[in-house]
């Protein structure tokens, strides 16, 4: 059951017993979660004058469906149009998925299973579709910091940081999702010249925006919370997008430039810490961590190359959902322990096609988007998948994105293979500059920031003591800033000891091996040594 309580009538709660939904069938707050004075003012500010509670997810679900979807016979259906929620025949086997675009067959299908109507989605208000998604940030922001225990995080130091707010202007976005059909990027990308698929900086370049951290100086604890709590929100947003893609649903991409913008401020706030904490396991799925770790990967290299803040947000947001088409692959294949079968691959490889599908559910999409999600499989050398596209016939931000995603998938943990240690990856990641596969000019950004031996990661020094490395040094890709964590005994230190290994005075200071994170160490992996 659901109804309808003004707000002056709800009760603020540490942990709601019920769901909250808008008047127009947003989910606002979920069982278990808190409703305090923050949420009333976010509330307020977007003139609620009350709220749907539902008892249960099945109320919930119910009044969304009535809200957000009609009910259409089936033959009144149009090829083209999309099923919001899956069908299935008598026997109870699925024989349409949720947000299939039909085709001819479908609907043939449906009416010899005797399927008398279908939901569909309403018509989108894009205005009211901006709007909820900034309400949905505003939420996700509390309730991050209701989780995290860090509503007094002082950020009064960064109030005038040089944050940036980065919108897409219209003339870039997709108007047609034909546009971005498999057909229609072949036909684009066949008949383009190399100059047509070439981006350059334009515009004032964003590094000139990156404030100067001293990595030689343990950072303020203040400093380092308000970086743990940005990060937070980009998770955050990241799980609420891929799980409006594992739905079926209609993708906000106002949440994805949200995210995508605070990755930026992120980057210029403290480049090195963004650095450390794109090596992390942020979340337990791994296609999303993977987009984040190489978003905030993919936000340094272009920013090194100099782009201006809307073309990073733009690459930015192709970096986001580059693998957006492996939410749809088979779990039997994504998480199979043993090597493909030749078989099993054929299927792996369409996975950028049906990311173009994906893409089609995604609102204030960039156009360059779609080429890479298509093109980030491709190799210089014409040896990837799906169209065997060389250098030449490849687009510059996919080019871009593509380093930061092997880079990331070589240190990442898959159920067949350990991860790599970020030393041997950046070794690896190289080798494949050198035979052609990688764009060199990318890839030379990713080691100017983070470092042949990289920033997060951990080495031995060859008197014995363990340390993180902290920071780059530019073309000293041998001699980071390291912070000693644990000394020449074994014992781990009560305060780090940064040491930046290009000063002179240190140059007795040698690196001896890098190491996997020790096991026994005390602290937040995030912050440790910073």
């Amino acid at each position: 059951m659901s109804r309808f309580v003004k707000i002056g009538e709800l009760l603020p709660a540490k942990a709601i017993t019920l769901v909250l939904l808008s008047e127009g069938g947003v989910r606002l707050l979920e069982k278990g979660e808190r409703l305090d004075d923050r949420i009333f003012d976010v509330l307020r500010e977007f003139d609620f004058k009350g709220v749907v509670v539902a008892d249960s997810d099945e109320d919930a679900e119910a009044y969304i469906r009535e809200k957000r979807h009609k009910k259409v016979p089936v033959s009144d259906l149009n090829v083209g149009d999309r099923i919001s929620f899956k069908v299935r025949d008598e026997s109870g086997t699925t024989i349409v998925p949720s947000g299939t675009k039909l085709k001819e067959a479908d609907i043939d299908l449906l009416v010899n299973a005797g399927v008398h109507s279908v939901w569909t989605p309403l018509p989108e208000d894009d205005a009211q579709e901006a709007r909820d998604g900034r309400l949905l940030l505003k939420l996700q922001q509390i309730k991050n910091s209701q989780r995290a225990g860090a509503i007094d995080i002082d950020t009064s130091e960064h109030e005038d940081d040089g944050a940036v707010s980065v919108e897409i202007s219209e003339d870039r976005l997709v108007t047609d999702m034909a546009e971005i059909t498999e057909q229609a990027l072949d036909e684009r990308v066949d008949a383009a010249s190399e100059e047509e698929l070439t981006e350059r900086p334009d515009g004032p370049s964003l590094a000139g925006k990156i404030q100067t951290v001293d990595s030689s100086k343990i950072r303020a604890l203040g400093s380092v919370k308000a970086m743990v709590h940005l990060h937070g929100d980009v998770v955050s947003n990241a799980e609420q997008a891929y799980a409006q893609v594992r739905k079926r649903q209609k993708v906000s991409g106002v949440l994805i430039n949200a995210l995508c913008t605070s990755v930026i401020n992120g980057l210029l706030r403290d480049r090195n810490m963004t650095l450390n904490l794109s090596g992390l396991a942020n979340s337990e799925h791994y296609v999303v961590r993977h987009a984040i770790n190489t978003t905030l990967l993919t936000s340094n290299i272009a920013v090194q190359l100099g782009f201006s803040a809307h073309q990073v947000q733009e690459i930015l947001f192709g970096a986001f959902l580059h693998d957006i088409g492996m939410m749809l692959m088979p779990s039997e294949i994504t998480s199979k322990t043993e090597k493909l079968t030749p078989e099993e691959w054929i299927v792996m490889k369409t996975h950028p096609t049906k990311g173009l599908n994906a893409l089609q559910g995604v609102t204030h999409l960039p156009r360059t988007t779609a080429l890479v999600v298509y093109q980030e499989q491709e190799r210089c050398d014409g040896s990837g998948y799906p169209r065997h596209r060389s250098r030449g016939l490849i687009h510059t931000y996919a080019k871009i994105v593509t380093v930061a995603s092997v880079y990331d998938a070589l240190t990442a943990k898959r159920p067949y293979r350990k991860a790599m240690l970020p030393y041997r990856a950046m070794e690896t990641m190289l080798k494949m500059v050198n035979a052609g596969k990688l764009e060199a000019e990318p890839a030379r950004a990713l080691v100017h920031t983070l470092g042949l031996f990289p920033v997060g990661s951990w080495v031995r020094l060859e008197d014995r003591r363990v340390a993180r490395v902290i920071a780059a040094n530019g073309d000293k890709f041998t001699r980071p800033v390291v912070s000693v964590v644990i000394n020449d005994d074994g014992k781990q230190l009560e305060k780090p000891q940064p040491i930046n290994l290009a000063e002179k005075s240190n140059h007795a200071v040698n690196i001896a091996a890098p190491i996997p994170r020790p096991n026994r160490i005390e602290g937040d992996v995030r912050t440790i040594g910073f």
